[in-house]
């Protein structure tokens, strides 16, 4: 079983997929203290693996809590001790705010896709 397969089979709703040169995370639905723990889980499997960069998929995201924020936050600092990155991608507008209002847009880059569809940084 490889490590994106385990990931699917630990999160089922979350997908773990790869593009050129990283590998993307994508979430779905709410994401608060009732899914955090297995998203610290993936995160955790992801970023012991040491694979490169990480993307998170948020464009299907309808709810996002601190406590989500905060696994981010921590999988981004080990992830840049590792001289790779977190980015989060398609963050809907409450995420957004959020990110704002925690003064986090500046730890965790937002990346957004480019007319190609492909991400751009």
């Amino acid at each position: 079983m490889t490590l994106a397969s385990a990931a699917v089979h630990a999160l089922p709703v979350p997908h773990l997929g790869g593009e050129p040169g990283r590998l993307v995370l994508w979430l779905h639905g709410d994401q608060d203290l009732a899914t955090v723990d297995t998203l610290r889980e993936v995160l955790d499997a992801v970023v012991a693996a040491g694979d490169g960069d990480l993307v998170i998929d948020l464009s299907g995201v309808t709810f996002l809590d601190a406590s989500v924020l905060g696994a981010l936050v921590g999988s981004r600092r080990v992830l840049h001790e590792q001289d790779c990155s977190l980015s989060l991608r398609a963050p809907p507008r409450a995420v957004r705010l959020l990110l704002d209002l925690c003064a986090l847009e500046e730890l965790v880059a937002v990346a957004s896709l480019g007319p190609s569809g492909w991400l751009r940084s």
